[in-house]
């Protein structure tokens, strides 16, 4: 069976992101709670829901792999309390410049892996990131990408201004799974 899926950057669509501030500790981390609750919805239309993330600082030695899962644990729990289901989370370890790395965005290799794990469609698929990273992940692996203007991107770059233009853009990830529910996909997949 063929699926098909919304990937999700972590930092920035699910919880919320700052310039300089690193969500390391759980104790770190403030959801986007529209978003946590828009992951149902997205589900409710079928799409399976995955997280693609970097976390360089596991790598830098600002946070351990423990405590990666513990936020991991809580934003998945945070998501079933919703309704919702996020089906498995790739996490990039590595540090930026990692020869051994074809993992970290804007590098498409988790994405490509969780395709053929999952056999996820990626023409019927979608990328929501909030950073140029994020969608030059989803430009490497051919599939529509979605910029959510709920994390740093404001703060930090011009869309115009970026190597990789995202297709779509919207504020959040809960006007995202509205638009995909009105329109019923036909306008986001190729």
């Amino acid at each position: 069976m063929i699926n098909r899926a919304v990937f999700l950057d972590l930092d920035g669509v699910l919880i919320k992101a700052s310039c300089g501030k690193y969500n390391n500790k759980l104790s770190d981390v403030e959801l986007i709670q529209s978003a946590i609750d828009a992951v149902a919805l997205i589900n409710d239309l079928g799409y399976k829901t995955f997280i693609i993330t970097n976390q360089s600082g596991i790598a830098k030695g600002l946070k351990t792999i423990a405590d990666h899962n513990e936020i991991i644990n809580y934003v998945m729990h945070e998501v079933k309390k919703s309704g919702g289901l996020i089906t498995h989370v790739y996490c990039c370890p590595h540090a930026p410049g990692d020869k051994n790395c074809d993992c970290r965005k804007p590098l498409p290799g988790n994405i490509l892996k969780c395709a053929k794990e999952y056999d996820i469609d990626l023409s019927t698929s979608l990328f929501v990131g909030d950073m140029e990273s994020d969608i030059g992940a989803a430009h490497n692996a051919g599939i529509r990408s979605v910029m959510v203007l709920s994390g740093l991107t404001l703060k930090t770059t011009v869309i115009k201004d970026m190597k990789f233009i995202p297709d779509f853009v919207f504020d959040d990830l809960m006007n995202l799974a509205e638009y995909l529910k009105e329109t019923k996909m036909k306008s986001l997949v190729r």
